[in-house]
């Protein structure tokens, strides 16, 4: 009998020590990185998410440089940068100037100044937010720009300062359009350097 119970208690003892060690095993012990080490995934690393792909170019780009330090692009004499002027600006020239484009072609243009036609003549009107068109105040805008072909290559790219002292001359379809005239300014310049030779 007393062998019977010590064969016992050795399967016994022996089958905790399987269960112990298993156990451990299955236990994922974490410790805590050396002083040394960021526990931070950096950004650029292999390791972080990759960031989500971004969203086709858009065939012409029309940006703004700096627009709260254009000459005059506001609707009262010392007010800020017009947002709807530039937004409807920007619209405009971007419609326009796709029709000049060829297949896989990009146009960007960088506005660097807007001086708008007319001005505030504080003098003569009642406030300060009544522009006043003359021809001694013609629209003026100066950019930079670059045509690219579909591989990404410079086809032309430049400077240019527009002003048209005989705006007055031309016809505009909305005389109540606030930016008609710088429109038209840009309209004559695409037309100028990106229309087909003839």
């Amino acid at each position: 009998m007393k062998i019977k119970n010590q064969s016992r208690r050795a399967v016994l003892a022996l089958w905790l020590v399987v269960c112990l060690q298993e156990a451990v095993a299955a236990v994922e012990i974490k410790q805590p990185p050396p002083d040394n080490t960021s526990a931070i995934t950096s950004q650029d690393s292999p390791a972080s998410s990759q960031a989500p792909s971004q969203a086709p170019r858009p065939p012409v780009i029309v940006e703004y440089i700096q627009p709260e330090k254009f000459t005059d692009i506001a609707s009262s004499q010392y007010g800020p940068p017009n947002s709807s002027y530039l937004d409807q600006l920007s619209k405009h020239i971007a419609k326009q100037a796709l029709s000049y484009l060829n297949a896989g072609q990009s146009l960007t243009i960088s506005i660097l100044d807007i001086d708008m036609a007319g001005a505030f003549e504080p003098w003569n009107t009642p406030g300060q937010d009544i522009r006043m068109i003359k021809h001694i105040y013609p629209p003026r805008i100066a950019l930079r720009y670059q045509l690219r072909d579909a591989e990404g290559k410079v086809l032309k790219d430049g400077e240019a300062h527009l002003s048209n002292p005989n705006y007055l001359m031309n016809l505009s379809p909305n005389s109540m359009d606030s930016v008609r005239h710088e429109k038209a300014l840009m309209d004559d310049w695409l037309r100028r350097s990106f229309s087909p030779p003839q």
